[in-house]
């Protein structure tokens, strides 16, 4: 993750609004399929959810109360990152990335409650649906790796640029008595006079 800076129409901005338009609707229809949760009837939709939530648990506001808590810290984070400072990016940096362990979690934990309640094939063959999925966790922690490198890099070039700019030591033995004139020159708390060459 870069801190964004300038325009709000550059290339890599109009291409995070897009995708934040299109994770809501997502976010938003998955809502809404989540909503047939039936346990009972002739087209029972449920599934397992004894590894993430209570046994007393209401679905499906449950599981809709994960999707929009997740989906509206992700977006959030979105947005705090296109305004973000040198100060604030590391922060959102770990926010954004707290996601991803609970993620993992809940895919692993659904994926084995309801192991034996498959029907209509084996999930342990691999095939089109696995591939996908792991061709898009490589690119999630490709996407990490490079965060942190970036991220990495433009903090080190802001200590150095830091360091540069910053008044080096002083001898104090050196400093004379300069009366306050207007060509004095005010460095810090130490006032030097015009010629300060020999310093």
């Amino acid at each position: 993750m870069k801190v964004l800076t300038g325009s709000w129409t550059t290339g890599r901005k109009t291409s995070i609004y897009f995708f934040s338009i299109l994770f809501l609707a997502y976010a938003i229809i998955v809502c809404q399929r989540l909503g047939d949760w039936s346990e009972d009837g002739k087209n029972p939709h449920c599934y397992n959810t004894r590894l993430v939530t209570t046994s007393g648990a209401s679905h499906p506001s449950t599981d809709i109360a994960y999707i929009a808590v997740t989906a509206t810290w992700l977006l959030l984070s979105i947005a705090a990152s296109l305004t973000s400072s040198q100060k604030t990016a590391g922060v959102i940096l770990v926010l954004a990335m707290a996601q991803l362990p609970i993620h993992v979690y809940m895919i692993a934990a659904l994926r084995t409650a309801n192991q034996d309640m498959l029907e209509g094939g084996n999930e342990n063959d691999w095939d089109f649906g696995q591939t996908v999925a792991i061709v898009l966790l490589g690119l999630a922690i490709s996407e990490i790796r490079d965060g942190l490198r970036d991220y990495w890099r433009l903090h080190r070039k802001a200590k150095k640029h830091h360091r540069s700019n910053a008044p080096g030591p002083v001898d104090d033995e050196k400093l004379e008595e300069v009366p306050s004139a207007p060509q004095a020159e005010r460095r810090g708390s130490v006032i030097f006079g015009p010629d300060i060459s020999r310093f």
